[in-house]
This record gives C-alpha cells, structure tokens and sequence, in this order.
C-alpha cells in the first residue's frame, strides 16, 4: 500500500499553507475557511480570467483547509470519524488487492505536524484506484461508484485493458474530482465521451486502443480543449495543438498567394466594372479570409492555456491589428510594381478582417452547439458510430 508524506510546509507564523493560499488566520473555524473560499473563488475560476491551474490549487487548499479546521473544532469527534474511514478504506484495499487491482493514498501532511507521523497515517485518503486488465467490467465501476464514502475524492482512475464499456462509463460522472482517467484498451466508443467531458476537473484522458474514432476526438477536443487526450503510443495530444504547423503553413500559404495577386502589374489583370467596385470586394473577401485563418491557428496555439472567457476573446482580437498592418504594408508598397495605394483599399481590408473573425466565432459557436447534440444523440441511441 503505498503511501506519501513530505514534510507540511508551514508560514512564518505556523500556519499551514493551504491556509496561507485562502487567507485564513488562526484560530479558524469550518465557517471561516468557508467564507475565504467563497471570496477567493469569485477570482480564481476560469470563467472569472482565473487560471485552470489556480483554481484547481485553491480546490485543493480548501479541501485541506476545511479537514484542519474541523480537526481544530473537535479532535475527538474528528479523530473517531477519521479512524473508522480508515477501517472502511483498509477493508477496500484489501478487496482490491486480492481482485488483482492497486490503490494509492496520499497523506494529509498538517497531521504530521499535529498528531506525529505514525498516527497520521492512519488518516490516509485514497488518493486513485487501479483496475486494470481483464478481471474488471462494468460492474467493476457499479462498486466503485457506490463508496463515495471513501471515493468521493480520488484523483486518478486506471481501467486500461478491461471489459469496461459505454455503461460503465456513464457511472464516471460520480468522481466529480477526476484528474486523470485512463481508458486505454477498453471497450467504450464515442458515447462515452460525454461523461468524460462532465468530469470538470478532468486534464488527461487515455483512451489508446478504444473504439473512439476520429469524429468522436474531434468534437471532444472541441468540447474539452483544455483536456490532454492519449490516443496513440507515443503519447498525449493538447487539443488541437498538435495541428499548429499544418495550420502555419496553410496561413503562410495563403498570405502569399494574396501578396502575389495585390501586386500584380495593372496590365496584367482585368477588373470588373460593377456598380461596387471590384477590386474593393477582391479586398474584403481576401482579408475575411485571413482573419479567419489566423484566428483558427489562434485557437489551436492556445489550446489549454489559462485566461478564461475574456482573456481568450482579447487574444483573438489580436487579430485585427495584426491583419491592419499586414494591410497598410499591401497598400504601401503597391506603387513599386506600378499600382496605386488607396486608403479605401485598406479600409475594405480592415472590414474584411471584421468579419472573418465574426464569422470565426459563429463557426465556432455552431461547431460546439453541433457536438453537444450529436453526443446527446449517441448516447440516447447506445450505438457506436463505424470508423
């Protein structure tokens, strides 16, 4: 049974970090480490331009803040309640064990400090489950759910090479504390992965030799793009990151093919007369197109970083001036190869630059609403899509 314990790292005035990360004094209260999360989180969640990283550090700090306090509270009624978990999670273990599966724990290091180091290991939470190969099924996952008295907060979930399928992963979304699942080698398909996109906290899923196809890891990487997804034996792939160079040569690309078609000599090109001028549509088209490209490599370049809603919607307005300057530098140097610079050729590139970024973001808005109902489907149908 293993087991980790490091020295707790203390502040100047003894208190214990997670309290230091809420801002909590000593004495505390249950209440107070409520409180100080409370006010904590409004700022730390990734929807408020927090960081994924933070916040999953302030969870944790909360978790360990709210156990001391109430160890403070009452140690008696605390120590009573702890030891018969402990009873419970060494009866698991052992069931565990003797099936052919592993557990980890992890140690509450502040206990050391409090209770010494032998009696804290008494306290010992189960930190990940281990079932692996072919003696673990769908039923396998039932049980676990059921001891949310002991599994309520694992952290890592490893059922590669088992007979685990598509119901047994529906009963995943009862470890709301996932960071890493393993589903390699099982026999789930696409239906299962809107419950691993349920799991929030959830940053690396292997699913290596599953029935997931190409689709299917298509709009969870759209769904999830902050998830690190192992689908190959050579390891991890961040969302759509991996497509950054395709994506750089296809702007690169583009760029020039645009470059060459605004300097052409005027002998050598015929312009519509229309009441709108041509040359002014040519503009806008070519510039919206540019805008969306590189607001696509954008997405993919950051793939899983931190920022949140509005952090990510400035990072893409980034865009527009990149594209502006790309479009002064078109106009000035036109006259070289004997053609005009018009302001209101830039003018229209702007606009154009305006509206493939809006068209972007309705792309990418349909693109998540569509996932969503094509998984609603599947797993309403239970069926597995052919490729």
């Amino acid at each position: 049974m293993p087991s980790s314990a490091s020295s707790p790292v203390r502040a100047a005035d003894h208190r214990p970090t997670f309290l230091v990360r809420l801002g909590v004094g000593l004495p505390c209260t249950p209440q107070d480490v409520e409180q100080a999360y409370l006010e904590k989180v409004k700022l730390a969640h990734p929807d408020r331009g927090g960081s994924q990283q933070d916040f999953l550090e302030l969870q944790s700090a909360y978790a360990q803040a709210k156990e001391y306090a109430s160890f403070q509270a009452s140690r008696r009624g605390w120590l009573s309640d702890s030891i018969e978990r402990y009873a419970l999670q060494q009866e698991f273990i052992t069931e565990i064990t003797k099936q052919g599966g592993s557990v980890q724990v992890r140690q509450l290091d502040w206990l050391v400090d409090e209770i010494g180091e032998d009696f804290a290991q008494v306290m010992e939470i189960i930190d990940g489950v281990s079932l692996t190969g072919l003696g673990f099924d769908d039923k396998a996952v039932d049980a676990l759910a059921r001891r949310q008295d002991i599994l309520g907060q694992i952290h890592s979930l490893d059922l590669s090479g088992s007979l685990v399928t598509d119901r047994g992963a529906d009963r995943l979304t009862a470890f709301a504390y996932l960071r890493r699942l393993d589903l390699s080698g099982t026999q789930v398909t696409n239906v299962a992965l809107k419950s691993c996109a349920a799991l929030g906290k959830l940053t690396w899923l292997g699913i290596t030799g599953t029935r997931i196809n190409r689709f299917g890891r298509f709009w969870l990487r759209i769904a999830r793009p902050d998830l690190d997804i192992a689908c190959k034996r050579s390891g991890a792939t961040h969302g759509f990151r991996g497509h950054v160079p395709a994506l750089a040569a296809v702007c690169l690309a583009y760029l020039v093919m645009m470059t060459v078609a605004t300097h052409l000599p005027p002998d050598r090109i015929r312009v519509p007369t229309w009441r709108i001028p041509a040359d002014k549509l040519f503009h806008f088209s070519a510039y919206a197109g540019l805008s969306f490209l590189l607001a696509t490599l954008g997405a993919a370049l950051w793939t899983g970083t931190p920022g949140g809603r509005w952090g990510h919607l400035l990072r893409y307005a980034a865009v527009l001036p990149i594209v502006a300057v790309l479009g002064v530098i078109d106009e000035v140097t036109q006259p070289a190869v004997g053609r005009t610079a018009d302001p209101l050729d830039w003018v229209a590139d702007f606009a154009g630059a305006l509206s493939g970024l809006a068209v972007f973001f309705l792309a990418r808005f349909a693109v998540k609403r569509l996932a969503e109902r094509r998984w609603a489907h599947l797993a309403a149908q239970r069926l597995s899509p052919i490729g």
